[in-house]
């Protein structure tokens, strides 16, 4: 008489551990412990015991169909959604072969509508400067990303006014074995001053079969008006052996305790070919547009009396939007302007000079007035942030009046 399975208890103790996991009690703990992946193992070895019981002769051949079942079945499965993949990726690179947009990076300005990390493009392609629209950027209505040389990185970098004002330097990543750069890439607020090829994205989460894809589309509209589409997007396929992940985790956003039962699957990778890290939408665009990729070392950045000019020009637009806000609570307290306002005026005795007596007088006449107080008392701590904020020297024959402001704010906020 043939005996019952030993490895069936494999799968006992998958399904008393999943139990554990679906009541939050026990199941957090586990959730730490990894136990969702505890089923790989446990699961895999259930099928492979079947198959070595059965081959011995412990237990009945029947018991085979199981595991022929689950690794015969995962294996079709697997090389199905490959094949999808492979379609699909043949029908992207297809389509965008046939494209031919017109673009002169001197002579356009390549403008994302969406707000994306532009530093790929421009660190990877011959394109000296691409732009984003930016719905909080001070001074412009776009983020421009460039490449700048060394020594205008160093400069920028070192004076604090820059940092301040939003506008910043940074080393690409992607740099391979140290090797040394003739640029850096800055991000400052700036609108194009060249005609505009605009690129907007459309993303698009699908599953064809079993396989997910994220479709990541893009329409270029030329200056012209004429409008090309390039087609781009990532799937993730099923890792090569069966990885079963059974359990539960914590869902904040709800808050709630769902369970989950899926195959494990790889990283997201580009449907199209020959894209490396880093690349899955970056790379499409420029393809479409010609715009040659090369080495790091290879590509130069704007000259440095240039860049320090751009930034310079970038700086006093934003100190004149903060100029500007700063004046209207000085007019009238109840004024409404951004939340976070001024970073470029702080300890900027040089600018706010001039203003530093209005500026302690309205604050000093705002504190001491009830009858507007609902309504001003953000823009009371920012303006007192901002004067707090300058040379102590500078603010020293206010000292008195300033504390006397602390105090009643101080009293205000424990009301």
């Amino acid at each position: 008489m043939k005996k019952f399975p030993f490895s069936l208890l494999f799968f006992v103790a998958t399904a008393v551990i999943f139990a554990l996991q679906a009541i939050p009690v026990t199941g957090i703990f586990l959730m730490f412990a990894g136990a969702f992946f505890w089923s790989i193992a446990l699961v895999n070895l259930g099928f492979l015991g079947l198959t070595f019981e059965a081959s011995v002769g412990r237990v009945s051949r029947w018991w085979l169909v199981l595991p022929a079942l689950w690794f015969g079945g995962y294996a079709l499965l697997y090389g199905t959604e490959r094949i999808i993949r492979q379609d699909l990726s043949d029908e992207i690179v297809a389509h965008n072969a046939t494209l031919d947009i017109p673009f002169d990076p001197s002579a356009e300005s390549l403008v994302f509508l969406d707000e994306r990390d532009l530093t790929w493009l421009v660190a990877h392609y011959d394109v000296p400067v691409a732009y984003y629209q930016a719905k909080r950027a001070v001074g412009a209505k776009h983020i421009a990303t460039r490449r700048i040389g060394q020594s205008a990185c160093k400069e920028i970098r070192s004076d604090e006014t820059f940092e301040a004002a939003g506008i910043r330097v940074h080393w690409p990543y992607g740099r391979s074995r140290g090797q040394p750069l003739d640029f850096c890439i800055l991000k400052l607020p700036e609108d194009p001053d060249l005609p505009v090829l605009e690129v907007s994205s459309q993303d698009a989460e699908d599953a064809i079969f079993t396989l997910p894809v994220k479709r990541t589309d893009a329409t270029i509209t030329v200056p012209d008006g004429s409008q090309y589409l390039v087609k781009d997007g990532s799937s993730r396929l099923l890792a090569v052996l069966p990885q079963p992940v059974l359990g539960c985790a914590l869902d904040s956003s709800r808050p709630s305790w769902p369970c989950f039962a899926g195959f494990r699957r790889e990283r997201g990778r580009s449907l199209r070919k020959n894209v490396g890290e880093g690349e899955l939408w970056s790379a499409a665009v420029p393809s479409a547009l010609g715009i040659p990729r090369k080495r790091m070392t290879s590509l130069a950045g704007l000259d440095a009396t240039a860049a320090m000019q751009l930034a310079e020009q970038a700086k006093q637009r934003i100190v004149n939007v903060e100029l500007g806000e700063l004046d209207l609570i000085l007019d009238d307290m109840r004024a409404r302007i951004r939340s976070v306002p001024f970073r470029s005026l702080r300890g900027r005795i040089d600018v706010l000079r001039s203003r530093l007596d209005r500026m302690v007088s309205a604050l000093a006449e705002s504190v001491a007035s009830e009858r507007v107080r609902e309504f001003n008392f953000d823009n009371e701590k920012t303006l007192f942030w901002l004067i707090e904020s300058l040379p102590e020297e500078e603010i020293e024959e206010y000292a008195d009046v300033l504390r006397k402001i602390n105090e009643r704010m101080d009293m205000r906020d424990r009301r």
